[in-house]
């Protein structure tokens, strides 16, 4: 089996999941890497087979989005370049930790879309929200990486394919 595992590069989040699921990953498949974002600041230990622009959130100092910012380093014509030229015929699935090229390309291809990260646990009608709930936010949620089937990362598992959130081991080690 071959899995494009696309990370995004918003932060370390999604990129500290990848330093412990890609080794797992190559157990069962051959895997190669797309990163995209421009936030990323994590050292990745195995090889990245492909790296773009991508989409990324600037964040406030109170830790939202600011939408001014992240539209200033938006570059969408880009973007559907990368979408449109990703070539997908080599893979049998893509597993997305909330990466939008390679679930788009995929989604034009028809190859399986997989999420895995802590967007997807939104996905479930069961994980809390807050009371007022914002359009764009669940806009996001569903239409920023489109998947097929999630496997959501949350603070408590709230659904059947929810789990709690991973750890670096070099962090539990501490």
């Amino acid at each position: 089996m071959r899995i494009l595992y696309g990370v995004q590069a918003t932060g370390n989040g999604h990129l500290s999941r990848a330093i412990e699921f890609y080794p797992i990953m190559c157990k069962y498949a051959d895997v190669d890497v797309l990163v995209s974002g421009i936030q990323g600041d994590l050292e990745l230990n195995f090889p990245v087979k492909y790296t773009h622009h991508g989409l990324s959130f600037i964040f406030g100092k109170t830790g939202k989005i600011n939408y001014w910012k992240t539209a200033r380093t938006l570059k969408p014509i880009r973007f559907i370049i990368d979408v449109f030229r990703l070539n997908l015929k080599d893979y049998d699935l893509i597993v997305s930790d909330f990466e939008p090229i390679a679930t788009w390309a995929a989604g034009r291809v028809d190859v399986e879309r997989v999420g895995l990260s802590h967007q997807a646990s939104f996905l479930s009608a069961k994980t809390p929200r807050p009371t007022k709930k914002g359009f764009f936010g669940e806009l996001l949620f569903r239409k920023f990486a489109p998947v097929d089937r999630y496997v959501g990362l949350h603070y408590q598992s709230y659904d059947d394919n929810i789990y709690t959130p991973v750890v670096r081991k070099e962090i539990l080690d501490l």
